[in-house]
């Protein structure tokens, strides 16, 4: 079953996530059972939200990859929430691979409310 993570992470900056994506890779070697990311950042850390296609991956790609990471950069991301999915839409721009630079000016940032039609 399809689950969502949700990271409620505090104190945590843009830099601390550019090291754990150079040290992780997770672009370069997308993660088996990964579907999508998404991150923000507000004035007490970050949110991110991701989509596995189970849980089983979800905690394979976590323990193998990520707390090495972590504990490497001395960073606590906590216990994610953990939610099951009932669907799952992806709009046609993302699934032809779609990526939003981090740090793009504000209006490459906006997506076309169409593509969700």
């Amino acid at each position: 079953m399809p689950i969502m993570c949700i990271f409620r992470v505090p104190n945590v900056t843009s830099a601390h996530y550019d090291a754990m994506r150079r040290k992780v890779g997770w672009e370069e070697n997308p993660p088996s059972g990964g579907i999508a990311h998404f991150l923000t950042f507000n004035d007490g850390g970050a949110v991110e939200y991701d989509v596995w296609e189970s849980r089983a991956s979800f905690e394979g790609f976590h323990k193998a990859r990520m707390e090495p990471a972590l504990r490497e950069l001395g960073i606590d991301m906590g216990t994610p929430e953990i939610v099951p999915l009932d669907g799952i839409a992806i709009a046609e721009a993302v699934a032809r691979g779609h990526l939003l630079p981090r740090g793009a000016p504000a209006e490459s940032r906006v997506m076309e409310t169409d593509a969700l039609a």
